[in-house]
């Protein structure tokens, strides 16, 4: 029982359902955002959870990947409502304790000679190209580097000095938004092989990590009065 409620908690047995749920998780979301909930699931809930009690103590033991175990969690609890039929009621208490923990915002946005040295730090020419379709485009890195993996100069749409390029936004649907750069570099655009972790720690060992030229491109706008689109 769980004292305070009236109400008997269920038992949470992830390993028992592990399978059926990842195949579940799989057809709603990412392989990518999978693997990092399933990932910590696997290390922190390694025994069926029976008591808010019980998962209250393993919460005040995780020191890495809180947020992924608790979005996990979270999904986990909803598979057992849809599934298997447990009341919303009887998982309130479970859910009551899956507060995501706060972030502190980071706000920095470098200027422009900041980008201009980091980008004379750049001595690889696929890397050079990236860091322009970044500053150019304010598009994710994740998003960059599917452009240029899959790029295709048949699909660039120009008009006047501005040009676009679709991006999808789900790779099973048709549906897509577009990366928005001048044209006189969308030309210089060419395929190549990127892998994004490797372009990550790269930017990174040059003292300007690939999200800041995100922050850069929207900062640029907002001061020249330009509509992000």
């Amino acid at each position: 029982m769980n004292p305070g409620h009236g109400i008997e908690s269920p038992q949470i047995a992830y390993l028992e359902v592990k399978s059926d749920f990842v195949r579940w998780m799989y057809e709603r979301c990412s392989k990518e955002y999978v693997k990092q909930i399933t990932r910590y699931l696997d290390k922190y809930l390694t025994q069926s959870i029976k008591t808010p009690e019980q998962l209250m103590h393993i919460l005040t033991n995780i020191n890495k990947g809180k947020r992924h175990f608790i979005a996990g969690l979270r999904n986990l609890l909803n598979y057992y409502e849809i599934f298997h039929n447990v009341s919303p009621e009887k998982l309130a208490p479970y859910r009551k304790i899956l507060k995501m923990p706060k972030t502190n915002p980071d706000n920095y946005v470098p200027d422009t000679e900041q980008i201009l040295k980091a980008y004379e730090l750049i001595d690889d020419e696929k890397y050079r190209l990236l860091f322009k379709l970044l500053v150019y485009s304010g598009l994710r890195l994740k998003e960059a580097v599917y452009l240029l993996n899959n790029y295709n100069d048949g699909r660039v749409i120009t008009n006047g000095r501005i040009a676009k390029y679709p991006i999808p936004l789900d790779r099973k649907t048709k549906h897509s938004y577009y990366a928005y750069m001048p044209k006189s570099f969308a030309i210089t655009l060419k395929p190549i092989t990127l892998n994004e972790d490797a372009a990550k720690q790269y930017f990174s060992k040059r003292g300007l990590p690939a999200k800041y030229l995100r922050k850069w491109n929207y900062n640029f706008l907002m001061v020249f009065s330009i509509s992000p689109l």
